[in-house]
């Protein structure tokens, strides 16, 4: 699912994708490891972790129009 990061509070972002609305994501080690900081108006791929609470964790991070 892509989104776009609206928000980002303490590690945790929160990504509008559109009609299901706005989940709560954490980044993935992989960022930390590679130093990347994702920002907030960056377009993002999440994986679902909880539907239910919308919980997501963030997959890649594109700065600008991602394809």
């Amino acid at each position: 699912m892509q989104g776009k990061i609206v928000k980002g509070i303490s590690g945790f972002y929160y990504v509008h994708v559109g009609e299901p609305g706005i989940y709560e994501c954490k980044a993935k080690g992989a960022f930390r490891n590679q130093k990347i900081k994702p920002l907030v108006g960056d377009d993002v791929e999440i994986a679902i972790v909880d539907e239910e609470t919308k919980k997501e964790t963030l997959k890649k991070s594109c700065r600008g129009k991602m394809n």
